[in-house]
């Protein structure tokens, strides 16, 4: 009886420091989530911080710094598709199509019907046309971009760009490009 009792602490013994050790792990992997959800909750505010910056230097003409805030928050928050539609436009203003383009693109892999992203790769289409000398080559560009622009304007009537105006003007602005006066209107 001693022997089997003996034997049985044993495995108790065995089994409770396995136990231990299994908790030990778990609480030190608990540990580390925090940490790192607390690092993350700490980027993601910080590059809100940023964002709104890049927005404020936006709006006082200030397009490289408004560029060099959203850098430091995309950095922040890799994942954010906002801060990377407004690299994109802003690339666009500065007439970087193919930097604007890659943007836009990232964030419609990602969500392939984010409006704002919509828009902004036809205006980067659209103006991409105005360099084409070839009138097929322009007119199927121009088309391209209407189809995006529209399809934007399909999920979001009301869609303004970075600088508030609607959408709706781009567009218009197209059709008056291609001598379509009533749809223009």
């Amino acid at each position: 009886v001693i022997e089997d009792i003996e034997e049985v602490r044993k495995k108790f013994d065995s089994e409770f420091n396995n136990q231990r050790a299994r908790f030990e792990d778990l609480e030190t992997e608990i540990k580390e989530a925090d940490k790192k959800r607390g690092e993350t909750t700490e980027n993601a505010i910080l590059a809100q911080v940023y964002l709104t910056l890049g927005e404020k230097l936006y709006k006082a003409q200030n397009k490289l710094g408004a560029l060099g805030s959203y850098e430091i928050a995309l950095k922040l928050a890799p994942d954010n598709l906002v801060i990377r539609h407004r690299m994109g436009y802003i690339h666009t203003q500065l007439d970087n199509f193919e930097e604007a383009r890659k943007y836009y693109e990232h964030v419609l892999a990602k969500r392939e019907n984010f409006a704002p992203a919509l828009a902004g790769l036809g205006l980067v289409i659209r103006r991409e046309a105005t360099q084409i000398d070839n009138a097929i080559e322009k007119d199927n560009k121009m088309d391209e971009a209407k189809r995006l622009i529209k399809k934007a304007l399909d999920i979001t009537p009301n869609l303004l760009d970075e600088d508030n105006e609607s959408w709706w003007g781009v567009l218009g602005g197209l059709y008056r490009r291609q001598g379509r006066t009533e749809l223009a209107i």
